[in-house]
């Protein structure tokens, strides 16, 4: 077994790696204090070629990134499906957090659903 270090793409800080998931030939590497503005939050990802390199392929931020929202703070990915947390997102009052769900669409992964919880109480950290 190869050990591969992927490195920090920029703007991604400090955070960059300490969430990931991986599925098959994709890895996403989340840097939930990245972004602008601050601690917005971004997910990386990274597939796997022939020649057993791992190149990045996409940087995800959320449609509606905010300060402190941390998007990232959380990763889940099945292969088909990505489901990103965002501890800090405003939902259904500011900062209960959110979960995004993306899907592959013609090569790209896609924002296709924020999921909140409607009971949230403000600093509730769903999607943690």
């Amino acid at each position: 077994t190869a050990l591969v270090k992927l490195q920090r793409p920029a703007p991604a800080t400090c955070s960059f790696g300490s969430r990931i998931a991986v599925a098959g030939d994709t890895l996403v590497a989340g840097s939930f204090e990245s972004g602008s503005p601050s601690y917005s939050g971004a997910a990386y990802v990274f597939f796997r070629e022939t020649s057993e390199m791992w190149v990045q392929k996409q940087r995800l931020v959320a449609s509606d990134r905010a300060l402190g929202a941390f998007f990232s703070s959380a990763i889940s990915f099945d292969g088909k499906t990505l489901l990103i947390g965002s501890n800090g997102a405003n939902g259904a009052a500011r900062r209960t957090g959110a979960a995004y769900i993306y899907t592959l669409q013609a090569g790209q992964w896609a924002e296709t659903q924020k999921l909140i919880a409607t009971d949230g109480a403000e600093n509730d950290p769903f999607g943690k």
